[in-house]
């Protein structure tokens, strides 16, 4: 029995050194795959993304899509994201959820939680410049918003050609759209109502059948995006000039970003401000690309003008302002004031 005992302890103690062994070796082979240029993943981790739209819409893939494809490429951390959409959680009620972590990441527009808070749609009024927008400290005052809400901002992408509207009927002889009835969030809804039109709410998913019934008139939505919902097919005029700026909205839970290692919470922002200077250029494209499809389509631009055209951008700010003070009014006016102070607004 004693010899049973020793043997066992014998086995046991060189288990242990070959443990350790293998600890080591692991170790000095990191090092030289490291000394050597050779890739190694650092980090690894699992996310689930909420999206406020369906794929229908551009900027789920051109968006968020490319966050995801761009971390998925780095070669210093594993990730795997998955993604669902407003299938799972309506776009209306996604922040909260994602705040209270049921989901890791949300990508979404201010429009869709501003019973919330205003902020997000206060970004409408605030023009695109990805690298101003952060050295200014505009960034990092949404940034700090967003934390109060228990919401980590990784990425703020946004297109110069921000929005416009479908209409059935060309803008009148009064330069404006004075009677309809035109589809819109709340943050249009100034806008249409300095062209004398009257807002009304709809999902993205019931505007095909409004507009062939008429029981709206036009559509507002981003400038680039509404092509895949075929909209052209019951509508015969697209509102030009476009105005205001689309801000998107990529946030993360912020309980689960702060529970990540350094690195991996860098290669997270790293690729947000990577993802921010990509959009803003690609999306002018895309903004020029959709224009030449509805042109090919059958559809006709309608130009605003007079009066209405020089207050356009006025109009478009005033609105998004207003909203956003109603709602966060501290907030909302120190980010108005910044972006003033540095050329980002008027």
């Amino acid at each position: 029995m004693t010899e049973l005992r020793e043997n066992s302890s014998i086995v046991s103690s060189r288990r242990d050194s070959l443990t350790e062994l293998v600890r080591v070796y692991c170790c000095l082979l990191a090092v030289l795959l490291y000394v050597l240029g050779f890739p190694t993943v650092l980090y690894a981790a699992e996310f689930h993304l909420l999206s406020s739209w369906s794929p229908a819409y551009i900027g789920r893939p051109e968006i968020a899509g490319r966050y995801i494809e761009n971390l998925e490429r780095r070669v210093d951390i594993e990730i795997s994201i998955r993604t669902s959409g407003p299938e799972a959680i309506p776009p209306f009620e996604q922040l909260e959820p994602t705040a209270v972590g049921l989901v890791d990441m949300l990508f979404t527009h201010g429009a869709y939680h501003v019973g919330e808070t205003g902020i997000g749609v206060a970004l409408g009024a605030v023009r695109p410049g990805p690298r101003l927008r952060r050295s200014s400290g505009l960034w990092s005052l949404i940034d700090a918003h967003y934390r109060a809400l228990g919401l980590k901002v990784l990425s703020l992408p946004t297109s110069s050609r921000g929005y416009h509207v479908l209409l059935n009927k060309p803008v009148s002889k009064r330069c404006d759209l004075q009677g309809r009835k035109i589809r819109g969030s709340p943050v249009y809804h100034g806008l249409i109502r300095s062209l004398n039109a009257t807002p009304v709410v709809l999902p993205a998913g019931e505007i095909y059948a409004a507009l062939e019934k008429g029981v709206i008139d036009g559509a507002a939505w981003p400038a680039a995006g509404s092509l895949p919902f075929r909209w052209f097919e019951v509508s015969k005029y697209f509102l030009r000039p476009t105005f205001g700026a689309t801000t998107h909205l990529l946030l993360m839970n912020l309980e689960r970003f702060e529970s990540l290692a350094d690195d991996l919470q860098n290669a997270l922002l790293a690729e947000g401000e990577r993802l921010e200077l990509d959009v803003h250029k690609r999306f002018d494209e895309l903004v020029t690309i959709e224009t030449n499809e509805f042109t090919n389509h059958g559809l006709v631009a309608t130009q605003l003008c007079g009066e209405q055209l020089q207050q356009l951008e006025t109009s478009w700010a005033n609105g998004a302002w207003r909203l956003g003070i109603q709602k966060s009014d501290a907030d909302a006016r120190q980010l108005r004031d910044l972006a003033r102070a540095v050329g980002l607004a008027q």
